[in-house]
């Protein structure tokens, strides 16, 4: 396929750098961290990106990496995008300004935030016109947990279709359809009430220098999803203080939780990294939630990049790179399932009856971009 005035063009000798850091000797341990690497190498390389991965860095370590790659004009210039990958431990943290920004853990109890990232490669002159495409693989979670009251997970709806029993199709009626939900028409009140069970309780709260300014209720705690990380004291990129930290998780690491007071301030229902004109930001997970990991007893790999390496290594030149990751996010949601306190192998080896006792969560990936045209992965020469 050849480019058209309706995509990027994909005729440059180079496809482009593809950055991928993957960290896994954080705390807690974070295992699986490099398979995700593993795989994300092989599914760039195989699309004839110039391929850079680095294991367990710290935030000045991506910098630095960043400086180098993004000084090499010559190259970027010639080539059709820019590709940056991270799997690591992550939170959101609500600043005096409003905004919330998610920090990625780093080696060395150091953080590096995602609008850093993004910031720095946008402003590369050699990249302006160039899709530049970043995947996070990282937890969106705000504040403490309560086992008791899982936020950060999503339960969906559970739905059930009875058989008519004179005729084989379906009959749909809101009582045989929803189980635990009222189907219908939401009045104004419960949709409000819908919105104000959204907003997650912060305990962090950082100023416009990045210092921390009300974590009383900081006391570590334990959960099952992605994140072990003290509360930073820059808001780009720095060190982190040591008596507020991160919940811990299962997502990419242990089990157990642990109960925490809730503070009483909340964080904006909607929120987004800043999204520069032609960047796309694909998040493991939206704001608020919980990223998770796959262990069924052959993979223990992230979801959201298993899938995308599955979507991606079969791509064709005729499929456009966002049906490609809308498919993913189909895959996702479709495909992934997990339950507290069972194994992911477990969870597939339910009995309908014992699906229907228990309470199974979802995951959907998150896409923000301005790219404004389609992206092809032409054939380039080896």
């Amino acid at each position: 396929m050849t480019s058209t005035k309706d995509s990027y063009d994909c005729s440059h000798k180079d496809r482009g750098y593809a950055l991928i850091f993957a960290n896994e000797d954080v705390e807690p341990k974070r295992q699986g961290a490099l398979e995700d690497e593993m795989y994300m190498d092989k599914l760039f390389g195989n699309l004839k990106f110039k391929v850079l991965n680095r294991s367990d860095v710290s935030a000045e370590d991506i910098v630095q990496t960043l400086n180098d790659v993004l000084a090499d004009e010559e190259f970027l210039k010639n080539s059709d995008c820019f590709v940056f990958v991270i799997s690591t431990h992550g939170k959101e943290i609500l600043s005096l300004d409003g905004k919330i920004y998610q920090h990625l853990s780093c080696i060395g109890n150091t953080y590096i935030t995602t609008q850093k990232i993004v910031s720095m490669v946008s402003e590369c002159e050699a990249l302006k016109g160039k899709p530049k495409l970043f995947f996070i693989q990282a937890c969106r979670f705000r504040g403490k947990i309560d086992r008791n009251t899982p936020k950060g997970r999503d339960p969906g709806h559970k739905v059930y279709v009875k058989k008519d029993e004179t005729n084989e199709s379906p009959k749909h009626s809101p009582a045989q359809l929803s189980v635990g939900h009222t189907m219908g028409v939401r009045s104004d009140e419960e949709a409000r009430q819908k919105l104000e069970n959204l907003a997650v309780n912060c305990d962090d709260v950082i100023d416009d220098q990045g210092n921390t300014i009300a974590s009383q209720n900081s006391v570590s705690a334990t959960t099952d999803e992605d994140s072990q990380l003290s509360v930073a004291t820059n808001v780009n990129i720095g060190h982190s203080m040591p008596d507020s930290s991160f919940p811990k998780s299962t997502a990419d690491a242990g089990q157990n939780s642990a109960s925490t007071s809730n503070q009483a301030s909340t964080d904006p229902i909607i929120h987004q990294v800043s999204c520069p004109k032609d960047t796309l930001i694909m998040y493991a997970i939206p704001p608020g939630y919980f990223a998770r990991r796959q262990s069924d007893g052959v993979r223990n790999c992230s979801v959201m990049l298993d899938k995308l390496k599955n979507v991606l290594e079969n791509i064709t030149e005729e499929k456009s790179l966002l049906a490609a990751l809308t498919e993913v996010t189909g895959r996702v949601a479709r495909d992934y399932e997990y339950c507290l306190g069972m194994s992911d192998y477990e969870v597939k080896d339910m009995t309908e009856e014992e699906r229907r006792e228990k309470t199974l969560y979802k995951i959907v990936p998150q896409i923000n971009h301005r790219l404004l045209h389609d992206f092809y992965f032409t054939k380039k020469d080896d």
